[in-house]
């Protein structure tokens, strides 16, 4: 067991150091770090995570109806609790 972790703890290291030695030092000078495809997944995934922001901020209008003959979550509580 210990074997694996140490296994882990070494890919750790090393992807950090590929990542130290390469990426670090072009993203400073300015090179994109994905293609044109990759810009536009990212671009997709903000779009989408913005919309669902604004979805949960949306104030709710009015609270929920149960259905005829239906109790709800609250007098199925009481219910409940009145038996016992």
């Amino acid at each position: 067991m210990i074997s694996v972790v140490l296994a882990l703890l070494f890919c750790f290291g090393l992807a950090v150091a590929v990542l130290a030695l390469v990426a670090l030092p072009a993203r400073r000078q300015g090179r994109e770090m994905l293609s044109a495809r990759g810009e536009e997944v990212v671009g997709s995934l903000r779009e989408r995570a913005d919309a669902g922001r604004l979805r949960r901020e949306r104030p709710v209008s009015s609270p929920p109806v149960a259905a005829p003959g239906r109790e709800t979550d609250a007098g199925l509580n009481d219910s409940l609790s009145a038996r016992g």
